[in-house]
Order: structure tokens, then C-alpha cells, then sequence
């Protein structure tokens, strides 16, 4: 095997070294999806867009490096070596160490960085290598494996211990070295026996902690999902429920709980299945709706524990619609605890659905006489990770619009969030949502058909078909005095500022918005609705030190700008403009200017699909899987294509790459998504397969296309480039968002490969071939599709 830079790039590749880029590209792509299932456990989940932006950088900072000294084949082996022990080693730190380091944010850089940095100079040194038709072939494999590895990312967290799995990555980089290194496939071997035999045990990758809480003996249950860590455990103190009435003097029945990723908790009552169903839950202010009304069909959106089926059958519901999320959470309440729980999912009259609640109800026919949906939301990052916020689509506009078109003529829409404590935001965010829902339905006057109930933390707001008539109001005082809930409306002029909720719905959102709240209605374009602090125009302390950590996440995201900017600057450009290794071609800025549109670009696309399509797929973690999968696997065809494009015909294969993502993404984001909405979920995937992999094919172009054109002196600048505005937009396409939608987001990116198709200069100097040919640069590769 080759030790010095000129037999390294004079040797010619062999198979090895495309299996050998698809296994470490494969583990880049999965180290990138699954650790944020663990930072999502572990810290406050919007830390979890730190991942992406890191891998980003670990792919683009080696490069720049790379361009100051040739690499050798001792080189990739230490990448390779170091990368199979670093990825172990992280999760080790993260399960022994992190406890303690919860709040310091430079141990979480290193822990993720150390492991890209080392993954990411093995898959530049290997496309360095690559020489003339080589380098299309070889970004080719390159992407391959990123698709592979996306492609297998949700399958692998279905119940797969997730610390366990993203250590076994480790295995990826050595099987990489067994195809290239064949004089030290021994040692290789043992390492990789080692490896697996630490995962199989689990012990030294095992979590005993949560963002708020150290775990002093194991759960009785644990179970790793694509949506959330889930455990169960008895509990410390008995929960009464999440607005219980201050009348309630009863006995609680026996318990056990439920937890998602340590944040979002719900109890499992003991009940035996013909026994009373416990009293406390008439108390508990979520319910009130049962006894306002009589509703013969309910409908529950999150069906958790069962808390809230066993509420429906207690109010006279003869039909209660079910549908949760997560198949575990059912599989652990009816099956694992069923002798406990008196299986809620399989009562009679009670029929379960696993899947998003917003798509069942958009797709069903049936109406419900009370829609219920109790604090459903989701702390934790999904399994699409660091590549959209956890919203879920629950809270928009058009949500209310498809949850109203299923009531019945009598029914009520109950929805219950936080009114008091740091998410205090939540509920006149909600009341807010709700009222601009109905005046687009055409009501003229929302506040006749609400009806909001107060307890202890917690508010159900209770949207009624029809206007709140006298002998409604009045059952509402007698349950409210018989449970001990608070009135917030509707009540008398006089007491409008009783709360912030009430002064909403009299006096709209002005006094919150003054204090720098954004109270805007979500919509599915920008569903944003937990993020309550004003992103562009900041808010008050006050403001900020009273709210909660989904909140607190924009004041984040504000610094992530900066921070990783910085971060971007420092360690790719810096290096090069320190070492005088700037272009100093004519057309230097124009080429620039290509790069860097192509690094915006890229990010742009991927980030809006990944979380438009959740809601049209059903799942985040079909989302994930059918964008990476598609949007890598088409780039990896185009650049396989891009060698076969004319040299007089580029500037018109760049033109109709704009185009091609005008006709496929944006309709798909939109219009076609919701004409097709109601088809088999095997039609819908095949339709965002289909587009989504034309429009990478023509994605995959651009960078191969332009990288030709420039000899090795000026292909490490752009490099850096491209890979500095990557990381840069990364985060940058989520303030985007949050200002004005995902919708302009992908809209910015096709303007950024219009931009790109435009700027590259017509020829550039090109070095002697023997110059190339005895130093190639990377000629087919870009930091923001290499993942």
C-alpha cells in the first residue's frame, strides 16, 4: 500500500476504494440522523440542529486542509482507524460524561465533531485519489452509500437500542479498511470483533439519564423508536392529572409512567376492564368536554397511556377513534402492561389507529361529535433529527380547518395546552389560532363558539359547532363549580383582563405581541407554532426569562447564526486566505459566487422537503427516509451523468436545474401534495419518491459541472466554499423559515441554482494536464451532497 502523496495519487483505484467511500459515506449520513435521536434524550431538543451543521463541517474543514499538503495513503488510514474508534467512543462519553455536562455546550461540539472531522477527511482523501473519469464514478459511490445509509436509518431505530447502534458504527469505517488495507485485515478483524462484542452487550453504550433527570435504578421498560425513547417506570408520586379541579378529594387510582425521551409523560392507571372507571378523571379539566356535551363518536388524537379512552368511555362515548403515533407506546400499554392497564386500545367500542393525527382525520369521513386532543406535542426531535424543527402539524390553520370539517353538527373541538408556567404562550397562541380559523370559515363573530376551562397549569379551549347558547353557558357554571375550574371565557367586560388568554380573545394579541411574543397564526408553510419569542425582532428580558425551553430555542437559533458562522470562517476559509491559497483568476468572484449559490442551495431543498412531507407521508419517519433516500440517490445518478453533459451544452444543463425544481419540489410542497393527500400511502411515496429523485438528479449535476472547469490551484478555495455555506445555511434555512415559510425557503433555492447557473464563467484557466493529472483535486464532490 502506497505511503507517500505521489504513489498514492499515482496508483489506480480499485473496487476497494468504492466500497470503501460507500461504507464511510453510509456512516456519515447514519452518525448524522441517529445521534440526534440521542441528543434529543439527553439535552434541550433543539440542540439537535447542531448535527447537521457539524457534519457539515466535517466534511468541508479536512478538504481545505488537505489543499496546504497532498494527502497519503498513512493518512486515510488514520481516518479510517480513528474514525471506527472515535464513534464508540463518543457515545461512551456521552452516556458517562454527558450527565455532568448537560450545560456545557464545547463537550457536545467535541463529542460530534471528533468523529465527522476524522469520517470526513477519510471521504476526502478518497475522492483526492479519484483521477479524470474516476471522479464521477467515485462520487458516485459516494453518494451511494449516503443513500444506503438513508435509507436505513428509521429501520434501525425501530427498537434497536439507538447508543448501541450509532457505536456499532464503528464497524462501517473498519470494513473500509478491510477492502484497502489488506496487510492489516487481522488486526482490522479483532478490532471489529471487539466492537461488536460491546454492542451485543450494551452496557458500556447504555443512557441512565435524561435532560432533567439522572435515572437511579433501570425502567421497567425501554424501548428506542424513530419518535422518541420510551420508559416506563413507577412513580414517584401520584399524577392527578393535568389540570386537576381544586374539588377533588378522591383516591387515585394505581399507576404507573409512561415517559417519552424524559419530557413528555403520561401515566398508565391501573383498570380492570367492567370496574368504575377512576372518578379523578371527571376532576381533571381535559375532560370537560364529556360532560358538557354527550357525544356518542369520540375522537382522540394521542391516545398516550389511555388516560384519555378511558375518559371518552366514562362520558357515554359508545364509539371512541383512536388514533397515537407511535406503535411502541400502544404495543407497551395493551401488550408489555396490558394485565396492568386493562388494555384502553382494545375495549370495546374503542378502535386504534397508529399513525399521525393530522393525516388520519384529513383522510377519514367519519364525524366526531368531540375531538380531543390533551397536550399532544413533541418535545424530542423525530427521527428526521436535525433536519426540521419538532413541530407537528397539529396547530395550523389548516389543521383547524380539516379537525372543524370533521365535527358533527353538535360537536366540539377540545383542545387543551399550557396557560400557566414558562409555555404560558401556548394557549393564547391557541385561542388566537383558533379564532382566525373560524373567521376564515366564515364566522363572524369566533368568540360565540368558544368556551375556555381552566385548571391549575393547564386550559381546554372548546371550539363549538355551534354559537354557545344560554343553556350551554349555564352547564358550563355548574361544572366548573361542582370540579373547581376556572372560568377564562367567556366572561364579563369587566373581568377581560382576568387573563392573558381572556385579554386575547377580547382585545386580540396586541399587549402579547408588544412584549416581543410572535402570536401570528401557524400554517403547514410555517408551522412554528411552540416558537413563540420573535426571532427578527427580539423580545423582552422579562419575556424571555418567563418562557420555557421550546421557546428559549429561537434565542438559540439566533446565536447558532453567529456561532457557527464563526466556527465556518475559522476553520475552513481562514486557513486558506492566512496561506495566500486565493484564487487569482479573472473570474474569481463570479466563481465564488457558484459555489456558494450551490451550498445555499442544496440545504434550502432538503431541510423544506424533509418537513413538508411529514405531514403527507404520515410519519416523520417516512419523511426522512423517502427525502435522503431519493434526494442522494438522484445526485448520485447526476453526477454519474454529469461527465456525459458537453461542455458547450453546461451552462443549459445548469439552467434547467431552477426548472426542474420549479416543476417538481414547489408542487409537491403544495398543490400536489393536497390533490393526492387522499391516496394509499404506497401512491403518496411513490409520488415524492419519483419527484424528489428527479429533482436531486438534476441537483447532482452542478457541482461536477462546475469543478471541471477549474485546475487544482483554485478547486481547494471553492471547496471551502461550498462547504462554509452549507454549514451556514444549514441553520440559516430554519430562521428562513420561521420569518416567512418553507415555501420561500425552497423558493430561495431555486433561485440560489438560477443565481449558480448564471455566475459560472464561461471557461476558466485551466492548469497543464500533467498538473492535474499528478495533483487532482476533488472534481465531483460538494460537502452538502456527500452526506
Amino acid at each position: 500500500m502506497p505511503d507517500s502523496a505521489d504513489d498514492a495519487l499515482a496508483a489506480p483505484l480499485t473496487r476497494g476504494h468504492y466500497m470503501a467511500v460507500a461504507c464511510v459515506s453510509c456512516a456519515v449520513l447514519l452518525f448524522e440522523v441517529l445521534v440526534t435521536r440521542l441528543l434529543s434524550v439527553t439535552l434541550s431538543y433543539h440542540f439537535a440542529f447542531l448535527t447537521i451543521s457539524l457534519a457539515m463541517l466535517g466534511l468541508a474543514a479536512p478538504g481545505v486542509f488537505m489543499a496546504r499538503e497532498a494527502p497519503t495513503e498513512r493518512t486515510l488510514r488514520f481516518a479510517l482507524y480513528g474514525s471506527a474508534a472515535a464513534l464508540p467512543l463518543s457515545v461512551f462519553a456521552i452516556a458517562h460524561l454527558g450527565a455532568g455536562m448537560r450545560g456545557t455546550i464545547v463537550f457536545w461540539i467535541a463529542v460530534l465533531l471528533v468523529p465527522m472531522l476524522l469520517l470526513g477527511t477519510a471521504v476526502c482523501v478518497l475522492l483526492l485519489f479519484a483521477r479524470g473519469r474516476e471522479v464521477g464514478r467515485m462520487y458516485a459511490a459516494d453518494l451511494g452509500g449516503a443513500a444506503i445509509g438513508a435509507l436505513a436509518a428509521v429501520p434501525l431505530l425501530h427498537g434497536l437500542p439507538t447508543p448501541s447502534v450509532v457505536a456499532a458504527l464503528g464497524l462501517l469505517p473498519l470494513l473500509a479498511a478491510f477492502w484497502i488495507d489488506s496487510r492489516r485485515r487481522i488486526p482490522g478483524a479483532i478490532a471489529a470483533a471487539v466492537l461488536a462484542a460491546l454492542v451485543i452487550w450494551g452496557a458500556p453504550f447504555a443512557l441512565h439519564y435524561t435532560r432533567y433527570y439522572v435515572e437511579q435504578s433501570p425502567p421497567l421498560y425501554e424501548k428506542w423508536t424513530p419518535t422518541a425513547r420510551i420508559t416506563v417506570a413507577p412513580t414517584t408520586r401520584e399524577f392527578a392529572g393535568w389540570g386537576i379541579g381544586r374539588n377533588f378529594r378522591g383516591q387515585l387510582p394505581e399507576q404507573l409512567w409512561l415517559d417519552q425521551d424524559g419530557s413528555a409523560g403520561t401515566p398508565i392507571y391501573g383498570y380492570k376492564p367492567g370496574a368504575p372507571i377512576p372518578e379523578s378523571l371527571r376532576f381533571d379539566v381535559v375532560a370537560a368536554g364529556y360532560q358538557l356535551t354527550s357525544p356518542k363518536h369520540a375522537c382522540i388524537i394521542g391516545g398516550g397511556g389511555g388516560r384519555d379512552i378511558l375518559s371518552a368511555l366514562q362520558g357515554g362515548a359508545r364509539e371512541v377513534e383512536v388514533v397515537e403515533l407511535n406503535p411502541y407506546t400502544v404495543d407497551a400499554v395493551s401488550n408489555t402492561f396490558g394485565g396492568f392497564s386493562g388494555n384502553p386500545y382494545g375495549l370495546p367500542g374503542v378502535t386504534t389507529f397508529v399513525g399521525e393525527g393530522r393525516n388520519h382525520f384529513t383522510r377519514s369521513s367519519a364525524l366526531c361529535d368531540l375531538l380531543q386532543i390533551s397536550q399532544i406535542d413533541t418535545f424530542a426531535a423525530s427521527s428526521a433529527g436535525a433536519y426540521a424543527l419538532t413541530e407537528n402539524s397539529l396547530y395550523t390553520l389548516e389543521a383547524m380547518h380539516a379537525f372543524w370539517s370533521r365535527l358533527s353538527d353538535d360537536g366540539v373541538l377540545s383542545v387543551s395546552r399550557w396557560v400557566a408556567g414558562p409555555a404560558w404562550p401556548e394557549s393564547v397562541r391557541l385561542v388566537l389560532l383558533e379564532m382566525e380559523a373560524l373567521r376564515s370559515e366564515g364566522i363572524g363573530e369566533p368568540r360565540e363558539h368558544l368556551v375556555v376551562l381552566a385548571s391549575h397549569a393547564t386550559a381546554n379551549v372548546m371550539v363549538f359547532k355551534k354559537p354557545v347558547t344560554a343553556e350551554l353557558l349555564a352547564r358550563v357554571d355548574e361544572v366548573r363549580t361542582k370540579r373547581g375550574f376556572q372560568l377564562l371565557w367567556p366572561l364579563p367586560r369587566r373581568l377581560w383582563n382576568e387573563s392573558r388568554v381572556t385579554e386575547a380573545i377580547a382585545n386580540g394579541p396586541g399587549a402579547t405581541e408588544n412584549e416581543g411574543f410572535d402570536m401570528s397564526p401557524p400554517s403547514d408553510d410555517r408551522p412554528f407554532f411552540f416558537q413563540t419569542l420573535d426571532i427578527l425582532r427580539g423580545s423582552t428580558r422579562l419575556a424571555e426569562k418567563g418562557t420555557g425551553e421550546r421557546e428559549q430555542s429561537v434565542i438559540l437559533l439566533r446565536r447558532l447564526v453567529l456561532l457557527l458562522g464563526g466556527v465556518a470562517l475559522a476553520l475552513v476559509m481562514l486557513p486558506l486566505v492566512a496561506r495566500g491559497k486565493l484564487p487569482r483568476t479573472k473570474d474569481f468572484g463570479r466563481s465564488t459566487l457558484f459555489f456558494a449559490s450551490l451550498g445555499f442551495g442544496f440545504m434550502f431543498i432538503e431541510i423544506p422537503l424533509v418537513q413538508r412531507l411529514a405531514l403527507y407521508l404520515g410519519h416523520p419517519s417516512y419523511s426522512t427516509t423517502i427525502v435522503l433516500g431519493s434526494l442522494l440517490v438522484g445526485a448520485g445518478v447526476g453526477s454519474f451523468l454529469a461527465a456525459r453533459v458537453p461542455r458547450p451544452r453546461v451552462r443549459l444543463a445548469l439552467l434547467c436545474v431552477p426548472l426542474a425544481l420549479l416543476v417538481f419540489v414547489l408542487p409537491l410542497m403544495g398543490p400536489l401534495s393536497e390533490a393526492t393527500m387522499a391516496q394509499a400511502f404506497a401512491v403518496r411515496a411513490t409520488i415524492a419518491a419519483l419527484t424528489i429523485f428527479s429533482s436531486g438528479l438534476m441537483m447532482g449535476l452542478c457541482f461536477p459541472l462546475g469543478m471541471s472547469r477549474f485546475d487544482g490551484r483554485d478547486r481547494s478555495w471553492y471547496w471551502a466554499v461550498n462547504g462554509a455555506t452549507g454549514v451556514f445555511a444549514s441553520v440559516l434555512a430554519l430562521v428562513l423559515a420561521l420569518l416567512a415559510g418553507f415555501m420561500f425557503v425552497a423558493s430561495l433555492a431555486i433561485a440560489c441554482y438560477l443565481v449558480a447557473a448564471l455566475s459560472l464563467p464561461d471557461e476558466a484557466a485551466k492548469a497543464p494536464r500533467d498538473e492535474v493529472q499528478a495533483r487532482p483535486e476533488i472534481a465531483g464532490s460538494t460537502p452538502s451532497a456527500a452526506r
